[in-house]
């Protein structure tokens, strides 16, 4: 059975919440679920995000921080640090 849209209690309702500024997803080497759910996540949020996919167990893969780095680069920090250093 197709996936159509996620729940209403997955990550599009918890970004807004928390005003996340990227989605992150994760998945372990052999887990092919979460990028499943991916594609509907990253459109129900319109945030910048990454697919972290066949990642090694409680750890990110050398690819990894090369695809963290590049989300960073589309994302502009907006907690109380950004908000301090820019009243500078």
């Amino acid at each position: 059975m197709p996936r159509s849209a996620p729940a209403p209690h997955t990550p599009a309702r918890a970004a807004r919440e928390c005003g996340a500024q990227a989605l992150v997803s994760y998945a372990r080497v052999r887990d092919d679920a979460p990028g499943w759910d991916y594609p509907g996540q990253r459109e129900a949020t319109g945030l910048p995000s990454v697919l972290l996919s066949r990642q090694p167990y409680g750890a990110l893969g050398a690819d990894a921080t090369e695809q963290l780095a590049d989300l960073t680069r589309t994302t502009r920090p907006t907690g109380p640090r950004a908000r301090a250093e820019a009243a500078r």
